[in-house]
């Protein structure tokens, strides 16, 4: 996959305002290795759609991989979980 051409897609400003193409941002940059760049975007989609499990695991994801707050990160998936359970059982 060509994960810093989908970076470069997904950062533009257009696009702000995008939960899900923030949360592919988002993944993107957790794709590429850049941790802490992937949390803004996933906190920022998971800010417009906190209802969405989706936004939901992705921000957890960032959060852990950067290091971030793992009491956040492990009450964002037990939401994602109770939001969407069959998509996370299948992991």
């Amino acid at each position: 996959r060509d994960w810093n051409g989908a970076a470069l897609l997904l950062e533009r400003p257009d696009l702000k305002g995008d939960p899900r193409a923030l949360a592919m941002l988002a993944v993107a940059r957790l794709e590429r290795g850049e941790t802490t760049g992937a949390v803004g975007p996933a906190r920022r989609a998971y800010a417009l759609q906190r209802s969405n499990g989706g936004m939901a695991r992705v921000l957890a994801q960032a959060l852990r991989m950067s290091g971030g707050s793992a009491s956040e990160a492990q009450a964002l998936l037990a939401k994602a979980e109770r939001l969407s359970p069959t998509r996370l059982a299948q992991r």
